[in-house]
């Protein structure tokens, strides 16, 4: 048994020689935060998921499911997320390896005596206890909705948290749920284009994939209200083929097709789909549609992906004594007439008011919701106690309403109200 200690003892020091020597070293972290990285990271993967299903190894379904995914986690990371220090002090690793080079010994051979079969080591076999099974992503997940659904009790008029609750059941696949929870976001947001998409989205993987019945209905109220809309268009294409309108399907896919500049990927899937459709036409037909065409477009004006935002923020000195220096501070934009979902984001601590922060198209958390994306928006600042970007009881704020977005909007915002 001894020997046996010893000889362990003696394999785990040399596997530590390789990892302690870089503890012991100085190491910079990066000077972004862990919003950015997330950010930054989460565009990384979504250019590969791109190539992927551009080059054909991915299909709609997987690829649909993919970004869903990514975007879920990414804005679960903005949610909870603390700020990374710019630089990590070399004491802190030194006392760190010296401590993993006493202590994992010492820890492996207590949990062996404890938990170990000691008559193993004498040649009799025995059968291993069942392992549970680790918590995975799901059972964080499930937590996480639990969570969520514990502070709606309490809080039901969170239009931003019904609207969270729905795209976490459609990550999972419980599209039946997620309804609930998009019809509880639409009755508090009202009816936006961008909302009633994704509900209609949902609504077509709970009927199986099929367009027919409501999701065709709510993608036409969709486009009655944004006729321009990219998914929408896309979406009532989909659901005219579905149905045998073969020439209103390409209606709505060559109104969409210029509007898809700068996506490659995407463009080439909506020609793709154009050049299937128009093989069920006769070319009289063909010829007739095609005479009213949409020719290509060119972005242009003062939201053509130049949109930023300059916000200086100062504390009201009424409310400036509820403020502790290590409290989370975020100033983020929102759609005034669209989703709950923050179109731009930037995280501080009180300590650092009064700031200048600056709000623009590269923190976007998804492609499709970019500041430039919207002629207004709300900007509000946020003291959280709670380190998160939700506005919760005791928390600190301040809001300036609308603010127009253009190439160089500059405003001042001043926290003076309490949650």
């Amino acid at each position: 048994m001894l020997i046996f200690i010893l000889t362990v003892s003696v394999l785990i020091l040399l596997a530590l020689l390789f990892v302690v020597p870089a503890l012991l070293k100085s190491h910079k972290l990066p000077t972004e935060n862990f919003d950015q990285q997330n950010i930054r990271i989460a565009r990384e993967r979504m250019q590969e998921l791109k190539r992927e299903f551009t080059a054909g190894t991915m299909s709609q379904e997987v690829f649909d499911q993919a970004r869903i995914e990514l975007e879920q986690a990414l804005a679960i990371d903005l949610s909870s997320g603390d700020a990374v220090p710019a630089e990590s002090p070399a004491t802190s690793s030194r006392v760190l390896g010296l401590i993993l080079m006493v202590a994992v010994p010492l820890f492996a051979i207590l949990v062996y005596l404890q938990l170990g079969r000691v008559d193993s080591l004498n040649g009799e076999l025995a059968a291993a206890p069942a392992q549970q099974d680790a918590p995975g992503m799901n059972m964080t997940m499930d937590e996480a909705i639990a969570k969520l659904k514990t502070r709606l009790e309490q809080d039901p008029s969170n239009a931003e948290g019904w609207y969270m609750l729905a795209r976490s059941y459609v990550s999972l696949q419980r599209y039946a749920d997620s309804l609930v929870a998009y019809r509880k976001t639409i009755a508090l947001v009202g009816d936006d284009a961008d909302l009633l998409l994704r509900y209609a989205d949902a609504l077509v993987m709970s009927h199986g994939g099929r367009f027919a019945g409501e999701p065709t209905e709510v993608i036409n109220k969709a486009l009655l209200l944004s006729p321009d809309h990219p998914q929408g268009l896309w979406l009532a294409g989909m659901a005219a083929s579905e149905a045998g309108k073969y020439q209103q399907a390409l209606q709505h896919w060559y109104k969409l097709e210029p509007l898809l500049a700068g996506d490659a990927a995407s463009q080439t899937e909506v020609r793709g789909m154009i050049a299937n459709v128009e093989q069920q036409l006769t070319p009289q037909q063909l010829k007739q549609l095609q005479r009213n065409k949409p020719a290509a477009q060119t972005v242009t004006g003062e939201t053509a992906g130049a949109a930023e935002i300059t916000v200086q923020v100062d504390v009201d000195a009424s409310v400036k004594s509820k403020i502790n220096p290590s409290d989370t501070v975020f100033i983020l934009a929102r759609a005034i007439s669209g989703p709950p979902m923050p179109l731009a984001v930037v995280r501080h601590t009180a300590g650092e008011l009064p700031l200048t922060v600056k709000l623009n198209d590269a923190m976007a958390m998804m492609p499709e919701m970019r500041l430039s994306s919207f002629p207004q928006v709300r900007v509000t600042a946020i003291v959280s106690k709670a380190g998160t970007a939700q506005l919760m009881a005791g928390d600190l704020f301040g809001e300036v309403s609308p603010v127009k977005v253009a190439a160089n909007t500059s405003i001042k915002l001043q926290i003076n109200q309490v949650k």
